[in-house]
């Protein structure tokens, strides 16, 4: 048993940051889908960065409400993608 049982997984876009250094970022997307509606159950978009494969950003939600959240946290400085000039959709 896993979470293939509550959800199902997509790949979803691909998108380029840049941040004030310079530095390029190239971020994927997973979209995460409940196979039904129950309270208990999240719909989510991750954000990967393609060389690192590190957590960017999250947003989820449930029955209407949404959240966002960053991880790891990190100053605003360094925080991907707080300070670029692009951010994902």
């Amino acid at each position: 048993m896993g979470a293939e049982l509550d959800y199902k997984f997509a790949i979803g876009g691909t998108t380029t940051i840049s941040l004030p250094t310079g530095k390029q970022i190239r971020l994927v997307e997973l979209k995460v889908i409940p196979r039904r509606s129950e309270w208990r159950l999240i719909t989510g978009t991750l954000w990967f960065d393609a060389d690192t494969y590190g957590l960017v950003r999250l947003v989820f939600g449930r029955r209407g409400r949404s959240s966002s959240a960053r991880y790891p946290r990190r100053t605003a400085k360094t925080s991907c993608p707080a300070g670029s000039t692009r951010r994902p959709r």
